[in-house]
Order: structure tokens, then C-alpha cells, then sequence
């Protein structure tokens, strides 16, 4: 039986896709060195530019190194200051905040921290909720944010469900 389980943010939490669509094409339209980007309507558009590593997916479109890196430095804060407008699902909260379950639970994301803990500080998912949150601000991709919980939960692998 599982111990622990650990969520992802986008999708299982709250939905900020069409928020990053929205950011991305605000981008385009904003600055003109990022026109080249194609316009995004869905999660499909989504997966096609941002097809392989992050760091050289907007090579095709003729964007630099130092360009792409503005670009997501754009887009992060963008993100960041746009998070309000998402609220998370009220079914997880319920849950969560509950109390009726036996497991524990962490969140790892690749959304900055600062949103995370302003999205649950004003809804009803708690950030106690939680026995770890690990966000972009820990500079460690998923799989190691769920390794370090695993070791310092002092389970097994197949204790833990994400």
C-alpha cells in the first residue's frame, strides 16, 4: 500500500495552461523579435514548440541562445504574475483539506514557488496540506525533487505514488 503521494501542479492541482497560451502569444505580439513564434491555440500548439529541451526548442524559429533565454525569462515572469487568476480544482481541495485519508502528500512543480504559496494561502488547499513542496526555486528537475522526498521520508520506492 502506498505512503505517499506526491502531485504535480499543472493539471492535478489547478490548470495554468491556458494561462501560459495566453502569456505566450502576449509575447509574440509584444515584442517583435518573438513574432517569428508561431501562434499557440492548445496543448497540441504547446507541445510542438516546445519539443525537446527547453533551452534550444525556439532555435528553428531563429531565435538565438540570449534570445530564447529573454523569451522564458519573459514568459516566467509573466507567470509569476499571472498567477492569481487561477484558482485550483475545488474537488482536490475538498479532499486534500479533508482529512479523511491516510496517505501523505508533497507537491513538486516547475512553477515558482512564490505563485504556488500565493495560489493555496487564498484557497482552500492549505499549504499544510503538504509535507513538501518543491518548486522551480529548488533548481532540481522533478525526478530529483521526488528522489530527495523518497529519501527524506525514509520510504521505498514503492511506497510512493506521483
Amino acid at each position: 500500500m502506498y505512503k505517499h503521494i506526491i502531485l504535480d501542479f499543472d493539471g492535478v492541482i489547478a490548470d495554468s495552461m491556458g494561462l501560459a497560451i495566453d502569456n505566450i502569444n502576449s509575447i509574440r505580439s509584444l515584442y517583435r523579435r518573438f513574432s517569428v513564434i508561431p501562434k499557440i491555440e492548445d496543448r497540441s500548439g504547446l507541445e510542438t514548440l516546445f519539443s525537446g529541451p527547453l533551452r534550444t526548442s525556439l532555435k528553428r524559429f531563429g531565435l538565438n541562445n540570449d534570445e530564447s533565454k529573454n523569451f522564458f525569462d519573459i514568459h516566467s515572469e509573466k507567470m509569476k504574475n499571472s498567477y492569481k487568476s487561477i484558482n485550483p480544482f475545488e474537488e482536490v481541495g475538498r479532499y486534500l483539506s479533508s482529512k479523511t485519508h491516510k496517505f501523505d502528500f508533497s507537491l513538486v512543480t516547475s512553477c515558482y514557488g512564490e505563485a504556488i504559496n500565493g495560489l493555496l494561502d487564498r484557497n482552500v488547499i492549505s499549504k499544510k496540506c503538504f509535507k513538501h513542496i518543491y518548486s522551480r526555486d529548488y533548481n532540481m528537475k522533478k525526478s530529483e525533487k521526488i528522489e530527495k522526498i523518497i529519501f527524506d521520508e525514509k520510504i521505498k520506492k514503492e511506497d510512493v505514488i506521483y
